[in-house]
């Protein structure tokens, strides 16, 4: 992890030179992102291998987690990279995107393809969540994700408001089942009936936001 946050802000650090060069009217420019460029193309390949395993990872967790809460519905992330993650020359790959884009990066002055433009979508049975789940789908997807992403960290706080508003009680049980592994959980509520605080067995403190001491 700390790796690749080392790789990324230097990529980041490259990519903000390679757009101050765009804008500017150097006569030698061409020549100038061309070394750019070489610098950058290594840096972009370490990223998207990572990213493409780090999703790879979780996709392995969620599908065991989104039998637990979603039955025989499946829950998956997919990474959107600028380039044929299929390809077996992530090299080759970026070099032809980058050249593909150079006339529009001048145009435009800013770079137009690259890491810093890729994306990320959840899935659910194979359609975008966001248009195809319902809203009860897409909070326990959200919960699943959050919490699946948690578990990867040796120590973890997490924060939720209201999380079990409007959850049946065998979906509030699968919820608290998922902070097991989890190191602290916050969780805020305006109706404290609404948290079934018996599945937390002694595990738990209850602050009242409300109560105000006299001085």
């Amino acid at each position: 992890w700390l790796e690749f946050r080392r790789v990324l802000f230097r990529s980041n650090k490259i990519l903000k030179n390679r757009n101050i060069v765009l804008k500017s009217e150097d006569t030698y420019k061409e020549n100038l992102i061309d070394s750019i460029d070489k610098k950058m193309f290594s840096l972009q390949k370490s990223i998207i291998e990572d990213r493409k395993n780090f999703f790879e990872r979780l996709n392995i967790i969620l599908l065991e987690k989104t039998k637990q809460f979603l039955g025989n519905k499946k829950l998956q992330l997919k990474y959107e990279s600028f380039i044929d993650l299929k390809s077996e020359d992530y090299m080759k790959e970026i070099k032809e995107r980058f050249t593909a884009s150079r006339r529009i990066d001048f145009e435009s002055k800013t770079t137009q393809k690259g890491v810093h433009k890729e994306d990320w979508k959840m899935l659910l049975n194979g359609k975008d969540i966001s248009s195809y789940a319902s809203q009860g789908e897409q909070r326990m997807a959200s919960i699943i994700f959050i919490t699946t992403l948690l578990e990867l960290k040796e120590e973890s706080i997490l924060l939720l408001d209201d999380v079990y508003f409007e959850l049946s009680n065998e979906n509030k049980d699968k919820v608290t089942k998922s902070f097991e592994n989890i190191s602290q959980v916050f969780l805020t509520t305006c109706d404290l009936n609404s948290v079934p605080i018996d599945n937390f067995k002694d595990r738990y403190e209850i602050f009242n936001l409300n109560e105000r001491k006299d001085d």
